[in-house]
């Protein structure tokens, strides 16, 4: 990877992670919700100081610290703020070790985080859904850097979503708007794709919501390593995507499961909220209908 592509990815998750949380800050210290009275580049300051330990703390939740991952750190991160980071090599790095332990940070939430959350439960806004989904951007983006995204990674990423999403709670199904997208529910949940009469289909209402998705999917009674599964591959579709858009190769992987097991374990259901997740993700354009008959694939 060049310097320039790696870059380009990180710099644009960090520069939504920014205005996105910074916004949010704003919205939540004008209306006094916090009892903080600080200035729009204090925030501005703390954001960017946040966007930089999530993105430290990924690159060492496998100990790689590769230079795929540092260079664009030090590009993105070495004039925001004042850091060693300004002017070093990969190598000085890792020498420094500046990234060891950084990975802790994953262990619990933020105290920006916890200040939008409450901000959310005395107004019933989302804003801590908003700062969810910008820093998985930037956990992406990470994994993204390399060819190969490690378990390491991959493990981190799983266990940052449920932290921060067992702190929003309910707001994670409450049918927000995912992603670039608006606001929807869908009337077809867990049903086939509605067929007019005369054989055409109707349109659509849009995706739903990852975090929704994935919310049935842990409602779901057992079926760990399934869920596992699932998840892995929603974060490996998602690593894909990024290193797509900036012409980057992707590594070869097949999106196909076939569950298998006992008459009423959940397989046609998980099979039916995998094909819904494909869609959201941009995979297929219809869920089931552009799949080789879910049902048929739990057997």
């Amino acid at each position: 990877m060049s310097r320039t592509q790696g870059t380009a990815l990180l710099g644009a998750a960090v520069d939504r992670f920014c205005a996105g949380v910074t916004a949010s800050l704003l919205h939540v210290t004008e209306a006094g919700d916090t009892g903080v009275d600080v200035s729009d580049s204090d925030l501005a300051g703390d954001v960017a100081v946040e966007a930089y330990r999530i993105a430290c703390a990924f690159i060492d939740s496998d100990g790689r610290h590769s230079d795929d991952e540092l260079l664009p750190l030090i590009a993105t991160f070495g004039g925001r703020f004042d850091t060693q980071l300004s002017g070093a090599t990969p190598g000085q790095v890792r020498d420094a070790a500046l990234l060891r332990g950084a990975a802790r940070w994953l262990d619990r939430p933020s105290d920006l985080f916890e200040i939008l959350l409450g901000a959310d439960r005395a107004e019933g806004s989302d804003h801590a859904l908003g700062y969810y989904r910008h820093a998985m951007g930037i956990a992406h983006t990470i994994v993204a850097l390399d060819v190969i995204s490690t378990e390491g990674e991959l493990a981190a990423i799983e266990r940052y979503r449920d932290t921060l999403l067992a702190r929003i709670g309910p707001a994670r199904s409450s049918g927000s708007a995912p992603v670039g997208g608006d606001d929807h529910s869908d009337p077809a949940r867990g049903q086939a794709d509605p067929v007019e009469p005369d054989g055409a289909a109707e349109p659509l209402p849009p995706p739903r919501p990852l975090e929704e998705l994935m919310a049935e999917l842990d409602d779901l009674i057992g079926l760990a390593e399934v869920k596992a599964e699932v998840r892995r591959i929603t974060d490996l579709i998602r690593v894909g995507e990024l290193r797509a858009q900036v012409d980057l190769p992707v590594a070869e992987r097949s999106n196909h499961l076939v569950f298998t097991g006992n008459p009423g374990t959940g397989k046609t259901t998980v099979a039916r909220l995998l094909a819904q997740i494909y869609r959201t993700l941009g995979v297929v354009e219809r869920g089931r209908a552009d799949l080789p008959a879910a049902e048929q694939f739990a057997r």
